[in-house]
């Protein structure tokens, strides 16, 4: 029986809880509004990140960050400036999702009309194109923000992952490429790589023309890569890549297993694998992948961009 004298010994032990909590919280109040300080922003303002600095912020109106943001879409020779409004661009997407995956593929995903998935962009302040507020950036078409395209609002997200995965593996092993997939092995790969080289005797580069003695290397801005990929391109060569896998391997399916770890395997659900699994044929992932490439909008504040 619970009785009385353990209700009082249980309830003095919650208040000095209680009373200890609320010490330390006292405690602690004023080392965090003297770190917060620089944080207060007026209803009208946002703190917008800084590109390298994780520690630091912008504080902008509303109104700047979002002109600063446009400004620099408009920039971007990638990025275009629909006459579309959300409403309409939001219909398009769901059209276009559901002529790619199927209806029935379309529900899976736990997409709907209902739902307001058009991507959304956000920006970082590169530091080092202001000075005093000013900004002292004189490069020609170039981007003082970050351009972030966030795709938050998406239902679905473990079975997109899980379906990347699928074609990560593929692409892993029977595409014929010299990507490194980890930074473990890249200089490896790399050297690898290099031996293979044959020399033509041209020494001409095939992408831009000019003449180089020997090996030369090339540098490139990751995002500036995704901006330039040609959809119709990307789709050609994954169509190519997924029946090399089928012409090359016994089995035209993947099975990824959903662990925080990159567990997959060509062909069926293996009895000796417990846990939760995933299996996609190629005809699922080429839709899927068809779906995403099919996403080329995204909005900043209630503009709708084309990139």
């Amino acid at each position: 029986m619970f009785s009385e004298s353990c209700a009082i010994s249980l309830l003095a032990a919650i208040l000095a809880l209680s009373h200890q909590r609320w010490h330390l919280i006292q405690k602690s109040q004023g080392p965090y509004n003297s770190y917060t300080a620089d944080f207060s922003i007026s209803g009208d303002e946002v703190v917008v990140p800084d590109d390298k600095s994780k520690h630091c912020g912008w504080i902008l109106s509303a109104s700047t960050y979002l002109y600063l943001l446009a400004y620099f879409c408009l920039l971007a020779h990638t990025w275009s400036l629909l006459s579309i409004d959300l409403t309409q661009a939001n219909c398009m997407l769901h059209q276009r999702l559901c002529d790619a995956l199927g209806p029935k593929s379309y529900k899976r995903l736990g997409l709907s009309v209902d739902l307001s998935i058009v991507p959304y962009v956000y920006g970082t302040v590169k530091s080092k194109c202001f000075l005093d507020n000013v900004k002292i950036c004189d490069k020609d078409r170039h981007s003082c923000m970050r351009k972030i395209v966030s795709y938050h609002a998406w239902p679905g997200k473990r079975i997109w992952k899980s379906a990347h995965r699928a074609f990560e593996s593929i692409a892993k092993h029977f595409g014929l490429t010299r990507d490194a997939w980890s930074l473990k092995d890249a200089s490896a790969q790399l050297l690898d790589g290099m031996r293979l080289l044959v020399d033509d005797g041209s020494c001409c580069c095939c992408r831009c023309g000019c003449i180089f003695p020997g090996v030369a290397g090339l540098v490139a801005d990751a995002g500036q890569c995704y901006e330039m990929i040609d959809a119709k391109g990307a789709l050609s060569e994954a169509f190519v890549l997924l029946r090399r896998f089928q012409a090359s391997s016994a089995s035209s399916t993947v099975t990824v297993k959903a662990a925080r770890n990159r567990v997959s395997w060509f062909g069926g659900r293996l009895p000796s694998q417990g846990g939760r699994h995933r299996t996609w044929d190629v005809t699922q992932l080429y839709r899927l992948f068809s779906a995403a490439m099919s996403v080329n909008i995204a909005s900043v504040g209630h503009r709708v961009f084309e990139i």
